[in-house]
């Protein structure tokens, strides 16, 4: 794996504390390849939280073809990364 760019690093601790707030852990742990089967209460509803919340966070808007297409954590902070620029 390579490492992070400081942009990269900077959008994987604010995704972080957004995992840790949306599910109420202060202790969860998310890497590039968690998936919403690796954390337990992922379900459709707190998807919807989770992604207004990533939103929120970043200022950006995803539409329904994106965050449908999202396999794991590492492609929606390249999603963010992108709407960044």
């Amino acid at each position: 794996m390579f490492p992070m760019r400081t942009n990269d690093k900077m959008i994987f601790e604010k995704l972080l504390t957004v995992f840790r707030e949306v599910f109420l852990d202060e202790d969860l742990q998310i890497d590039g390849s968690t998936t919403a089967q690796d954390i337990p209460g992922w379900d459709s509803f707190v998807h919807v939280t989770l992604m207004v919340k990533v939103e929120e966070t970043f200022g950006v808007q995803f539409d329904d073809d994106e965050i449908g297409g999202l396999a794991d954590v590492g492609e929606l902070q390249q999603l963010i990364a992108g709407k960044l620029g």
